[in-house]
């Protein structure tokens, strides 16, 4: 159950387009929102540079008031303005303040509006032992998730024990009237090569198709999975390509998946998977990160500077 949710807002109408997602699970969470707003420190302090940072970090507590009362929520709203690179800000607020999800947009403008095509979002999923909701920029302005009917969830796997650690944080999306569970496992095409003179011979992964089912069956008969319907879908196919496409066919809310990237952009498992996943799909994202089984939890820096106003009830 996400208790506390942290919200990245740059002041862009892109980054704007989780508020609704936020909306949706404040409400059936009866969670806390803390909005959080990073302003660059200025280069040299000088006095003029002292001014100019306290006016920045002036406007952007307002416009994180403003968007706290555009807010139609029954938890409590906190704002957040902190002096600091921004994913610092981010993964110190994470890190720090006891919060359970991160919801961000994927591209916003610049600096924190830098999520995945910039060092932000490698950042913050390497650093953050908790689960980021990702909305795509290329998502509808306003898109949300149904209230009508289960929330629908592929589930990306691999097959390893790992993959399978994205299923508590998926599950913790449930809210009335509950979720329809999408199992999906790629099974990569087997490409043949051959010289001049030799024989081409035709490869049959009935076998492994057969085992790859298995395996999804096994999930679905996880515990955690025991009150939601589930489908299982192994499909033959490159990876990023049949996440996204199978999403698309069952008519996915959401993509869930675990990630190991321990450098550049996310990775799942290997090669660029989620990279890949994050860029195309039409849906929000759940990413949670290797990093969630880790010991050492240390932010990468505390932020300067930092205004917390009261929560809005």
């Amino acid at each position: 159950m996400y208790q506390t949710i942290l919200v990245p807002l740059d002041g862009s109408q892109r980054a704007e387009r989780v508020i609704p997602y936020v909306d949706y699970l404040a409400k059936a969470h009866q969670a806390r929102i803390i909005l959080v707003h990073a302003v660059q420190p200025p280069v040299f302090y000088t006095s003029e540079g002292r001014l100019d940072q306290t006016q920045h970090i002036n406007e952007a507590s307002d416009y994180l008031n403003q968007v706290a009362k555009r807010l139609d929520l029954t938890a409590d709203v906190q704002t957040v303005v902190a002096s600091g690179d921004p994913a610092s800000v981010i993964q110190w607020e994470a890190l720090t303040v006891g919060v359970d999800l991160v919801v961000m947009t994927t591209h916003g403008r610049t600096g924190i509006g830098r999520f995945v095509y910039g060092s932000v979002a490698d950042t913050v999923i390497r650093h953050v032992a908790i689960p980021v909701l990702l909305v795509p920029a290329h998502s509808p302005p306003h898109g949300t998730w149904p209230k009508d009917r289960p929330l629908r969830v592929l589930i990306s796997l691999d097959g390893s024990e790992f993959s399978r650690s994205i299923l508590s944080p998926t599950c913790d999306l449930a809210a009335r009237p509950g979720l329809e569970i999408h199992l999906a496992r790629a099974i990569p095409p087997l490409v043949s090569t051959y010289a001049e003179g030799a024989v081409l011979v035709a490869y049959d992964q009935s076998d492994e198709l057969t085992e790859v089912k298995r395996d999804l069956d096994r999930v679905a008969r996880d515990p955690r999975l025991a009150t939601y319907p589930v489908v299982v879908h192994p499909v033959f196919g490159p990876a990023a390509e049949t996440i996204v496409g199978t999403a698309t066919t069952v008519g996915a809310d959401v993509i869930a998946m675990s990630t190991h990237g321990s450098g550049g952009m996310v990775r799942l498992v290997a090669g660029s998977v989620a990279t890949t996943v994050i860029q195309h799909a039409a849906v929000p994202v759940l990413v949670l990160h290797a990093l969630a089984h880790a010991t050492d939890l240390s932010p990468v820096g505390a932020p300067g500077d930092r205004r917390i106003n009261a929560p809005r009830v």
